[in-house]
């Protein structure tokens, strides 16, 4: 048998590799162990300013962001030496070293990794992290809870690292969790951490919405259980709701069903009432963004602390009318149409935005509201099936 193998950084002679994605510690002034030889014989390299002290004499430097723009000066780089970005941490985790292996592929591009800050973060905190969650806020819009649902898991223990940016904070991330109103959630700041304003601390979460942190920093969160684990079909008395006003448990669990959730996705909930098809199908699926539409204010509120009695950050309530409530969100993949189901105009607006391959489930409550509904699906190329509930 014969082996083959490498010498730590030394993947340039045992692939062939044109393009380096290096990593660079945090709080480390140089790149990772085994990269110093590669870096010094780069004829180009892309970084962010703060890494550009590393950037060798007479080496060509080019700025890392904005990324597309680097991505085509590094992928037509054809030498003297090899083009080299730098990256903080391991370039493979949350990193841009899954851009650079999309575009140019695994045969031109070697990654070399460095301690990532949420490591560094853990090991100051004490913190095992092998059983962590991790999500990243860079890019991402104004509504952090759905972008931290898949960390933060009905009846499990909350143990999430989350990777912060200058419009997504620490404060903010705490003030969109006490909007869920945990139980004994702490939160976990690491402050420049190597530099030399490292700073580290523990809060609860109205504190740490109150107050101001350095740019780079990472966010740890961890508590005891939220909320029960997930179901489907519950019974209508653990929801709040306004005078018993619920889809029934048996539908419910038939709506789920038919809806057949997918591991991700956009569901719209039109005429949410309570918002209990909603809080169950986020339950059943932490990646989904589940938008509860209920004109009424009251109703609102329910659908709020249902989300909050429930612990499923991926409902996003929303208040208004359908067809007018709809034009800001999302295309859906799958719809709910709960109350109102038949209301002139509504497939209409519906239809057309349902992403290929998806599925809209409705009730009816009467057979006027079900012969809307065929009449609106008829023409459409839609294939569609009628299931009687008794409840």
């Amino acid at each position: 048998m014969k082996a083959t193998g490498m010498e730590r950084g030394g993947a340039a002679a045992a692939t062939g590799a044109e393009i380096f994605v290096v990593g660079v510690g945090v709080g480390d002034p140089g790149p990772a162990p085994g990269a110093g030889e590669i870096l010094a014989r780069a004829g180009l390299v892309a970084a962010a300013e703060r890494f550009r002290p590393l950037v060798p004499p007479g080496c060509r430097w080019v700025p890392v962001a904005p990324v597309a723009a680097a991505l085509e000066r590094v992928g037509a780089w054809r030498g003297p030496g090899p083009a080299v970005v730098l990256a903080s941490g391991d370039p493979l985790f949350f990193g841009i070293g899954r851009r650079l292996l999309e575009a140019f592929g695994p045969g031109r591009v070697a990654v070399i990794p460095a301690v990532t800050s949420i490591q560094r973060a853990c090991a100051a905190f004490r913190i095992p992290w092998d059983d962590m969650a991790f999500v990243s806020l860079h890019g991402r819009g104004d509504d952090i809870l759905p972008a931290l649902a898949p960390a933060l898991l009905p009846g499990r223990p909350v143990k999430a690292a989350v990777l912060t940016d200058a419009g997504h904070g620490p404060e903010r991330v705490a003030a969109a969790l006490a909007e869920l109103a945990p139980r004994d959630l702490r939160l976990h700041v690491a402050e420049d951490l190597g530099g030399p304003g490292e700073r580290l601390s523990s809060f609860a979460l109205e504190e740490a919405a109150a107050r101001r942190f350095h740019p780079l920093n990472v966010v740890l969160v961890t508590g005891p259980a939220q909320g029960p684990p997930p179901a489907f079909g519950r019974a209508e008395a653990a929801y709040a709701t306004d005078g018993g006003l619920i889809t029934k448990r048996e539908v419910r669990a038939v709506v789920l069903a038919f809806l057949e959730l997918a591991g991700a996705g956009v569901l719209w909930d039109v005429g949410a009432g309570s918002g209990a098809v909603s809080v169950e199908a986020c339950g059943l699926v932490p990646g989904l963004r589940a938008f509860a539409v209920e004109r009424d204010p009251r109703r609102i509120e329910h659908v709020r602390r249902n989300r909050a009695r429930f612990f499923v950050p991926g409902l996003v309530p929303v208040a208004g009318e359908a067809p007018a409530a709809l034009a800001g969100l999302p295309d859906p993949d799958r719809v709910f149409l709960g109350g109102g189901a038949g209301r002139p105009g509504l497939l209409d607006a519906v239809l057309p935005r349902l992403g290929r391959g998806g599925r809209l489930v409705a009730t009816a409550a009467t057979l006027e509201t079900l012969h809307r509904l065929l009449e609106g699906f008829s023409g459409r190329g839609f294939r569609t099936e009628v299931t009687e509930v008794q409840a």
